[in-house]
């Protein structure tokens, strides 16, 4: 059993503004090729995690129009977009 394709768990600064914190936190199991992440925002004035609710004022068509701005770089061979609708 090898450990080839593990990544340690990061944590990366995406921003930072005088109000918010955002971090990229990217992660692996153990002879697991698949990487994946998790995001956070938070208040640097609380210290407490912002939530998609609190941040856009309609949370549902932000992150709609994010996934169709994103989706039409994919190769078609590669993503069907009817499963994001």
């Amino acid at each position: 059993m090898g450990c080839d394709n593990y990544s340690p768990k990061q944590i990366h600064l995406i921003s930072k503004t005088g109000k918010t914190l955002s971090l990229k936190y990217t992660y692996n199991g153990l002879n697991d090729k698949d990487e994946y992440y998790k995001y956070a925002t938070f208040d640097t004035g609380t210290g407490k995690r912002i939530t998609y609710d609190q941040m856009f004022t309609d949370p549902t068509n932000a992150l709609a129009l994010y996934e169709q701005k994103n989706l039409s770089n994919f190769k078609p061979e590669y993503i069907d977009p009817s499963d994001f609708e």
